[in-house]
């Protein structure tokens, strides 16, 4: 047991830790480390419980500033940037046992101008554009803060370290009222070392009293643990597109996992549809209805287990754009009604025609994708496997949506 997990575990109970930890830190092969059961434990048995002033979030740290128009999120790493040594700070024991090394992450990669961000799925590299941009937006934010009370700024490695920290490590804990309120995250000491698994039992959190005094946290309800058993939390149902970016890692991901039910692949369409639509003449007519129906972007194929399909979204994105008249490019009109019907569930499908063009377009949008994946697998191959990973994954969903098509499967 390290130095800092020993201290870590002397200063939670110093902050009012009055359970039993059946847990600890230890090394998890190709995950960095991870938590394991120190003893067998039943369904439902108290894991452990972290005081609520252990905790770090606006109501821990709101003794300590006047946050101004900070966000959580701002407010959160702009603490941790500061304390990145954890010297003089009361979350000391905590902060140090936080990782330092970030250089598995994406972001990091954009940062620093690396290579491998260019041979990233398209859609992958759209949205880690997004997370630096947010990255980038909240430094500017904290650094305005600073000016504002007359510091120093922060050294952008350090708030790059504290920002991927916050981002990769807190969890929902509702501090608001509202529960879709930014406010409602926390980082939590000793939770934050558990790994993600999309399948496997993981933990369940719970918050004790009203206000909260204390998170525990609970063995499934549905399994018992073994001693040295590892201990996982999903973070939720998101594509390995998602994890990837915001993370840093991706599921595991083939043929045989999607069909054993174990993961959930799929494909981000909206560069390749955006393209097409561009072609028809009335690309902005097209944006503006179907942003108007709240059909814009978000185009997405699948694969699960024993199924493959384009989602409703893409369905129709598409039905809308084969409504228009390839002689003139304009709408039909009595097909762009019978369109918002489809998407009220009046009917179905507009007419046969209309769903022919639909299903040949997204056959020529799947051997796109393929061909995409193929070269990306390339180009990755012997540079990074967690982006071949990414390609990989492409190359299933296309080729099991294409081979629906081809065998006029309906979705």
């Amino acid at each position: 047991m390290s130095d800092a997990w020993t201290h870590l575990l002397l200063w939670l109970r110093e902050n009012g830790m009055d359970t039993e930890v059946a847990v600890e830190r230890r090394e998890s092969e190709g995950s960095g480390y991870g938590l394991f059961a120190t003893k067998p434990c039943s369904p439902s048995t108290t894991l452990f419980s972290i005081p609520s002033t252990a905790l770090i979030n606006v109501k821990t740290l709101s003794a300590m500033y006047d946050r101004g128009s900070l966000t959580a999120i701002q407010m959160l790493s702009m603490y941790l940037a500061r304390h990145r040594d954890a010297s003089g700070s009361r979350f000391g024991p905590y902060i140090a046992t936080l990782p330092q090394d970030f250089s598995f992450h994406p972001l990091v990669w954009i940062v620093d101008g690396d290579k491998r961000v260019s041979i990233l799925p398209e859609s992958t590299r759209q949205s880690l554009q997004k997370v630096e941009g947010r990255y980038l937006s909240d430094l500017r934010a904290v650094n305005l803060y600073m000016e504002d009370h007359h510091e120093l700024p922060i050294l952008s490695a350090d708030y790059l370290w504290a920002w991927l920290n916050v981002n990769t490590r807190c969890i929902f804990l509702q501090l608001r009222a509202k529960q879709s309120h930014p406010d409602n995250l926390t980082m939590c000491p000793i939770l934050d070392t558990a790994n993600h698994s999309p399948y496997i039992p993981s933990m369940i959190p719970r918050t004790v009293g009203t206000p909260i005094r204390a998170m525990k946290f609970l063995s499934p309800a549905n399994a018992g643990l073994s001693a040295g058993q590892e201990i996982f939390l999903k973070y939720g149902a998101h594509a390995n597109r998602t994890l990837f970016v915001e993370y840093g890692f991706v599921n595991p991901m083939s043929e045989d996992t999607i069909q054993q039910g174990h993961a959930d692949a799929e494909v981000d369409l909206f560069s390749i549809l955006e393209e097409i639509f561009r072609t028809s003449g009335t690309y902005e007519a097209l944006k503006g209805l179907l942003d108007e129906h709240g059909y814009w972007g978000d185009w997405t194929l699948h694969a699960i287990q024993h199924s493959a399909y384009p989602s409703f979204r893409t369905l129709a994105a598409l039905r809308l754009y084969h409504c228009i008249d390839r002689s003139d490019g304009i709408f039909e009109q009595a097909s762009v009604e019978l369109w918002k019907d489809t998407l009220s569930g009046v009917r179905e499908e507009i007419s046969d025609e209309n769903e022919e063009r639909v299903r040949e377009t997204l056959l020529a949008v799947c051997e796109r994708v393929q061909k995409y994946a193929v070269k990306g697998m390339a180009a990755a191959d012997s540079i990074s496997g967690i982006i071949q990973s990414l390609w990989e994954e492409e190359a299933i969903v296309a080729r099991a949506v294409r081979e629906r098509l081809l065998n006029r499967e309906p979705f």
